[in-house]
């Protein structure tokens, strides 16, 4: 019997459908079982996002049978399940979209708050900072501030306007 449990459809854009694990159940945190279960439909989802198991293979530098095998979980020709590997985490997690499907159907799998990506401080954005910091300071202090800015720049004092 096929089931799918906890996240996604559990096919693929190209056709493809995620089999689940025996004795999978539907709450994927108490057994880990369905949690296995879960996280290969997490990368499942990131495979999707990256473009499917053919992408995937080029990436990988991998012949496309036995990304496609591993990512369906399909059996071989001598019986045993394709299992993912940690292999399949390095382009995944490189590329912006298949790591967003990644980790949000992660967090979802274990009960946590989604996340946000951090921002990054720009010397734009640390130099405005820096400026209403001095802008903030009391004023025999702000023309020494502006005396160093100016010498770190190198530009005269006059330059600097605060």
């Amino acid at each position: 019997m096929n089931r799918v449990v906890a996240i996604g459809t559990g096919v693929t854009n190209d056709g493809t459908r995620t089999e689940a694990g025996i004795e999978s159940s539907p709450n994927p945190v108490a057994d880990p079982v369905a949690l296995r279960d879960g996280v290969y439909r997490c990368l499942q989802l990131a495979v999707d996002a990256f473009g499917g198991a053919n992408e995937l293979a080029e990436a990988l530098g991998a012949a496309r049978s036995d990304t496609f095998l591993r990512v369906a979980r399909k059996e071989d020709s001598k019986g045993a399940l394709q299992r993912a590997f940690l292999d399949f985490l390095g382009p995944l997690l490189a590329h912006k979209k298949a790591r967003a499907e990644f980790v949000a159907a992660f967090l979802e799998l274990i009960d946590y708050e989604p996340s946000k990506p951090r921002s990054r401080v720009t010397e734009e954005i640390a130099g405005k900072g820096a400026l209403d910091w001095v802008r903030a300071l009391p004023p025999s202090m702000k023309e020494a501030a502006r005396a160093d800015i100016a010498r770190s720049l190198g530009v005269r004092v006059e330059e600097i306007k605060l």
